[in-house]
């Protein structure tokens, strides 16, 4: 299972700044010459919102530098995302993946008979109506078949309509929320990014069915929101060791 994580190196696209104007210039000429003071009383917004992106930028330069000297290569997005589901899905016990589908055949089924009995009821509602019209046997046989089918799968599947099913899902937890040990040279690759960009925050993904706990991921999130997948651990084809 492990084969389908590949690693790929990390790669930073520098946002192109765009030609802005002057504002500071623009805003003082308009308020002055045409008496327009909006863009003037929303310089402190702009300048805030300028210095925020500029210290983004700044940590995403930082982020990137570190991802490089530390030469960290997280896991390819695509792929990991293929192998959470598979082993979300393998995670799930056969019955309780068996009982999800039984549930939902028997509510396609329930819906075909709900909507049988219907129109059953519909026809014979116009037939009262009109007593010149009639019911052919054909459909006052699909009219009792599809009650008494639907009688029948009501009582069988009641124990099972209320029943919850439970499946394996990945979960995020903050690093400094995560109770359980974390192998060594996990927390080396974390603490190595972080010393070189103090901005990064980290967590651990990890697929939980009821009390047990797999494939625990250590995953950043750069400046820009973007989540890198570093390491992961519980895995027998995995070297107690950074893999790079």
């Amino acid at each position: 299972m492990t084969s389908a994580l590949v690693r790929k190196p990390f790669c930073f696209e520098e946002e192109r700044e765009e030609e802005l104007f002057n504002f500071d210039e623009l805003a003082q000429d308009a308020a002055n010459i045409l008496g327009y003071r909006v863009l003037l009383n929303e310089l402190p917004k702009r300048h805030k919102q300028a210095r925020e992106e500029a210290s983004r930028q700044k940590a995403m330069h930082d982020f990137a530098a570190a991802m490089k000297d530390t030469n960290i290569q997280p896991f390819s997005a695509k792929a990991v995302k293929k192998y959470k589901s598979r082993m979300a899905r393998r995670a799930t016990p056969l019955r309780t993946r068996v009982l999800a589908g039984a549930v939902e055949v028997i509510s396609y089924i329930w819906s075909l008979c709900v909507l049988g009995v219907g129109a059953w009821l519909l026809a014979g509602l116009v037939c009262l109506c009109l007593p010149a019209i009639t019911l052919p046997g054909w459909a006052l046989a699909t009219g009792y078949s599809s009650l008494a089918v639907g009688i029948i799968i009501l009582i069988c599947s009641a124990p099972f309509i209320d029943r919850e099913v439970v499946y394996a899902e990945w979960h995020t937890i903050p690093i400094d929320e995560y109770p359980r040990p974390i192998p060594e040279y996990v927390l080396q690759t974390a603490v190595d990014l972080k010393k070189k960009c103090p901005a990064t925050e980290f967590f651990i993904e990890v697929l939980q069915f009821q009390r047990r706990e797999l494939d625990p991921f250590m995953v950043a999130r750069d400046p820009n929101g973007n989540t890198h997948y570093l390491e992961v651990w519980d895995e027998p084809d995995f070297n107690k060791k950074r893999c790079c």
